[in-house]
């Protein structure tokens, strides 16, 4: 506990000094970090970077600083090179360090591509350099799940809880844990608690179905689907349990 109130409140020492101080100096709009990582994701998901330029490109009509120039081909189309911009992203981590959305983006893609261990090698500098980040804890627990590590997921998601306890993802992915762990009663106590602090319906719905269908309640189990469908009815997987368990449970079901 010492430790903890330790870390907090040295990150309200580092918030403060954030507020009172200018920092390192000033920063062009193309060496920010954050300017230029908005750029490289806004390439990624396909969107006219010119339109987030800060330098004045949009009302140029056309590509005119570095940041925007080779990302344009010359007919002014968006080149789109997922692996160039993402080794861009790393660049840009090995760069600034510090800088948590950049450790975090690099992560999140390493781990799209299937490079678990080097997401968690990135998500571990993030978590070291800023224990307070909810997103990074959850998709580190994620990732210890996959590898088997249940109770590593585990640790990490309530030390974060520590720090952040009204984050709703961060409860659901401790209950995702506990019931995968096996103790059911705490991955439905977590999930409560997710829910009365704004988890989606659809998803608190869709895991208690599959809380109460572990315990072999197949009733509960299709009325919390059907919850689930309710909220969002495209959803594929509720609605396939849902019919798995009406097909093999009959009318036993209800």
């Amino acid at each position: 506990m010492f430790r903890l109130l330790q870390i907090l409140a040295l990150g309200a020492l580092v918030t403060l000094s954030a507020c009172n101080s200018p920092g390192m100096g000033y920063r062009s709009s193309e060496t920010d970090p954050d300017v230029r990582l908005i750029g490289l994701m806004s390439v990624l998901h396909g969107e006219d970077v010119t339109q987030s330029c800060p330098n004045g490109c949009a009302e140029r009509g056309k590509p005119n600083c570095e940041r925007c120039r080779h990302l344009i081909d010359e007919r002014g189309r968006i080149v789109i090179d997922h692996e160039r911009t993402r080794n861009q992203i790393e660049r840009l981590a090995l760069e600034y360090p510090n800088h948590a959305p950049t450790l975090f983006a690099a992560a999140s893609l390493a781990y799209e591509a299937g490079e678990k261990e080097r997401a968690a090698g990135y998500l571990d500098e993030l978590l070291s350099r800023h224990p307070v980040h909810p997103e990074a804890a959850v998709l580190r627990s994620r990732i210890a799940i996959e590898e088997g590590n249940l109770s590593g997921a585990r640790r990490t998601l309530e030390q974060q809880i520590q720090f952040t306890p009204d984050h709703a993802g961060l409860r659901e992915a401790l209950s995702a844990t506990q019931f995968l762990d096996g103790d059911l009663m705490a991955a439905l106590t977590q999930l409560e608690v997710a829910e009365r602090l704004g988890a989606p319906a659809w998803r608190v719905a869709f895991n208690r179905g599959l809380i109460a269908e572990t315990a072999g309640n197949a009733r509960g189990a299709i009325e919390q689907y059907e919850i689930s469908l309710a909220e969002r009815p495209e959803y594929r997987a509720a609605a396939s349990r849902k019919a798995g368990l009406l097909a093999t449970a009959g009318e036993a079901a209800f």
